[in-house]
């Protein structure tokens, strides 16, 4: 394991025993918070791949959804959509 990689883990242990996450997960509880990535690359991809600064490996990001689904509740668009209902159709952004 690189110095990098360890600094970040001691960083983000200590948010998280100081409860910087929890307070954040009560304050957006009944908020919907999207997550997205640039990329999801092969957990094989060469290290001078250009993408590796923006991507994660498969593997790392079905680390980051087990630790997700352990404090929220994924939902896929349809699901979005289908709870917001047919407000938002026709594309206009809901701005009316």
């Amino acid at each position: 394991m690189n110095i990098k990689t360890i600094v970040k883990q001691s960083i983000l242990r200590t948010i998280d025993i100081a409860g910087v996450n929890a307070f954040y997960r009560r304050k957006n509880r009944r908020r919907l918070l999207a997550l997205c990535y640039h990329s999801v690359i092969s957990d094989d991809a060469p290290a001078d791949d250009m993408r590796t600064n923006i991507a994660v490996t498969v593997s790392q990001f079905e680390e980051q959804l087990k630790e997700l689904r352990k404090h929220y509740q994924p939902v896929s668009l349809q699901q979005i959509y289908s709870a917001i209902g047919t407000e938002f159709a026709g594309g206009g952004g809901g701005n009316k």
